[in-house]
């Protein structure tokens, strides 16, 4: 039975809190210099400490990784479709919808809200729409 302590870090996004066991190593400097090297993420890194393969993890310590810039929140994206396949319009950003919703005349409100909307013609038919993509 092996009695050298083993150091593991477990890494938790600040942004959206996944997580990662890193590779366990033989001493706390390894696991700054393995933390530094390969974890390129705002997060709060937790280590811990195992006598053997026997014994639970005993936590040590915590910190946070502030050497990545913090991750931002992906901005959402808009298509605008057309029934006939015309002017289809990928990839929009909300200012760029917004834009198109005054040209098509459309509430860009209410497919930041609801996700998407449906055009209708004067005859009550559906002639394309808008919705969120991500």
């Amino acid at each position: 039975m092996n009695s050298e302590l083993e150091y593991h870090a477990l890494t938790v996004s600040v942004y959206n809190g996944t997580s990662y066991w890193n590779k366990h190593q033989k001493d706390i400097e390894s696991v700054y210099a393995h933390i530094k090297r390969y974890c390129h993420r705002h997060c709060h890194v937790f280590i811990f400490t195992k006598e053997n393969s026997d014994s639970e993890l005993r936590f040590k310590e915590q910190f946070e990784n502030r050497k990545a810039k913090p991750e931002v929140e992906p901005q959402p994206t808009y298509t605008i479709w057309f029934q006939d396949g015309g002017g289809r319009q990928e990839g929009l950003t909300e200012d760029q919808m917004r834009k198109q919703s005054e040209r098509y005349s459309f509430d860009a409100d209410e497919v930041v809200e609801s996700g998407e909307l449906t055009f209708i013609d004067e005859l009550g038919e559906e002639i394309g729409g808008c919705f969120k993509t991500n």
